[in-house]
């Protein structure tokens, strides 16, 4: 199976009684003790839904239902650096 190079993070947004989960970074070399929305880059052998139900039950010990994930939207970002699709 064939795959991209270009790393693709998936973004969750999680909202529960009109709020919205945000992680702190801690203890890494980039924006240390900055508010992030939870993320990672997905697995190209898994689909994007598995992918972020999965995650979060690992990274943020939350179970999401597959039908409480509401929307899926494409943002394409490129810089100097570098050049990301999310989702």
């Amino acid at each position: 199976m064939s795959h991209s190079n270009l790393p693709i993070p998936v973004v969750s947004i999680l909202i529960k009684n009109n709020k919205i989960l945000l992680l702190k970074r801690q203890n890494i070399f980039w924006m240390n003790w900055y508010w992030e929305l939870p993320w990672w880059r997905l697995n190209f052998w898994e689909s994007m839904t598995s992918w972020v139900i999965r995650e979060l039950k690992e990274e943020v010990w939350i179970d999401v239902k597959r039908e409480n994930i509401i929307s899926k939207h494409i943002i394409q970002h490129k810089d100097e650096r570098w050049e990301r699709i999310y989702f």
